[in-house]
C-alpha cells in the first residue's frame, strides 16, 4: 500500500526493484488490487540461469516497454534485481524500430521479411501467436505485439495494396 500511495501522491513513475522473482511476483500481484498501471517483465528463474531468454519472455517485455511510451499516465514497473540488470533497447533505437505499414506503401516485400526477422519475430507456416509471421508470394501474415488478432498485408508490386485483420486459426 506504501508503494501505491507514493505513486498517487507524487504522481510519477516507479521502479520497484526486490531481491528475488519470488518477491517481485507478490508485490506485482497486491499493485493489481489498485491499480491496473502495474507492469512486471520478469522471465522464470530458469530462464535467467541459462541467459535463455523465451519469446513469450521478449514480447512481455516489449509489451511493458509499449506501455511506457503509448500513453503519459504513470507505471509502476516492478521487476527483481536480475530483471533490472539485464541490458535493454535504448528509447530512440526502440522507437526507431517500430514497424509503420499503410495502405499504398511502397515497400520491398523482402526486405520487409528481412525486418521482421531482425525484429525477432518468429516465421511460421500459420500465425498463430503474437511474435508470428508467414508469407507466401505476395502475402504476409504478421501477428503483432499487443494486438488481438494477426493481420494480412496483401502486395501489388511492391506497394502495400491491402491490410486486414484476420482469424489466427482459420
Amino acid at each position: 500500500m506504501l508503494i501505491y500511495k507514493n505513486y498517487v501522491t507524487t504522481n510519477k513513475n516507479f521502479l520497484v526493484v526486490t531481491p528475488s522473482l519470488f518477491e517481485a511476483s507478490k508485490v506485482y500481484e497486491s499493485l493489481l488490487n489498485y491499480t491496473n498501471e502495474v507492469y512486471s517483465p520478469n522471465d522464470d528463474f530458469f530462464t535467467i540461469k541459462s541467459l535463455a531468454t523465451s519469446p513469450e519472455f521478449k514480447i512481455t517485455r516489449l509489451e511493458t516497454l509499449n506501455s511506457i511510451l503509448k500513453d503519459d499516465n504513470n507505471k509502476i514497473i516492478v521487476t527483481h534485481l536480475d530483471g533490472y540488470i539485464k541490458k535493454i533497447i535504448s528509447k530512440k533505437d526502440y522507437e526507431f524500430n517500430i514497424l509503420k505499414l499503410s495502405l499504398n506503401q511502397n515497400i520491398n516485400r523482402d526486405k520487409l521479411i528481412t525486418k521482421l526477422f531482425d525484429l525477432g519475430y518468429q516465421e511460421d507456416n500459420i500465425v498463430s501467436k503474437t511474435g508470428d509471421f508467414a508469407y507466401r508470394g505476395y502475402i504476409v501474415d504478421i501477428y503483432g505485439i499487443e494486438e488481438d488478432f494477426p493481420c494480412r498485408i496483401e502486395f501489388f508490386g511492391d506497394e502495400i495494396d491491402r491490410i486486414r485483420e484476420v482469424e489466427a486459426l482459420t
